[in-house]
C-alpha cells in the first residue's frame, strides 16, 4: 500500500488501521474444571476493550464460586482503555495468566496500577 494512502487510511481509521491491516481481538470463555478461563488474543483496545468486560461478567455469573483467570499470552497490544479493564478486573479478584514477555510485562505493571489504586487482593 502506498504510503499516502496509508497515511489518509489512518487519520480517518485510527484504532483499526495499523500499517495497513485490521487488528482484531478474540475472546473465549472456557469454564470446565477448577477455574473459569477467559483467553484474550490480538489487540486489547479502544474500540475492543469493552467487548471484553461483557465477556467477564457473564463468567463471573456462570463461574459459581469459581475462580477467574484472563489469559493475556496472545495479547499483541493494550491501549489504555484495555488497561483500564483489565486493572479493574484485577481489582475483583481476577488473576491475569501470561506466558511471553509483553504480556508478563503489561500484568506486572497492570497489578502495580491496581495496587496502588488500593485492590484489597491482587490473585497471582
Amino acid at each position: 500500500m502506498e504510503p499516502a494512502v496509508e497515511a489518509a487510511l489512518a487519520t480517518r481509521l485510527p484504532s483499526l488501521f495499523v500499517v495497513g491491516m485490521c487488528q482484531m481481538l478474540k475472546v473465549t470463555v472456557f469454564s470446565g474444571g477448577a477455574e473459569c478461563r477467559i483467553t484474550v488474543v490480538g489487540t486489547l483496545f479502544s474500540p475492543w476493550a469493552s467487548e471484553l468486560e461483557p465477556a467477564w461478567e457473564r463468567a463471573q455469573q456462570t463461574a459459581s464460586g469459581k475462580k477467574i483467570a484472563v489469559d493475556l499470552s496472545g495479547i499483541t497490544f493494550i491501549d489504555s482503555n484495555g488497561k483500564a479493564v483489565l486493572t479493574n478486573m484485577i481489582g475483583q479478584g481476577t488473576k491475569l495468566v501470561a506466558k511471553g514477555i509483553y504480556s508478563q510485562h503489561i500484568v506486572e505493571e497492570l497489578k502495580g496500577r491496581a495496587r496502588a489504586a488500593g485492590a484489597a487482593r491482587i490473585v497471582g
